[in-house]
């Protein structure tokens, strides 16, 4: 919600104290939690396990 919380204060100059505030206003607009019911066909398993061991890791630490 902080990367929605900054759109909307960059783009309309109006900031949110309270996150929940950028989601009641989300649901008003009718937008919800969406996870994805499948995986993606062309995902591949060892190119997303090299990642999370090698790439994530130092990214993490970056912030």
């Amino acid at each position: 919600m902080d990367r929605v919380n900054h759109l909307i204060n960059e783009r309309f100059h109006v900031a949110y104290a309270d996150p929940s505030g950028v989601w009641r206003l989300l649901q008003r607009m009718g937008f919800s939690h969406q996870v994805p019911a499948t995986r993606a066909a062309e995902r591949d398993e060892e190119e997303v396990d090299r990642w999370r061991t090698q790439v994530w890791p130092r990214a993490k630490r970056g912030r």
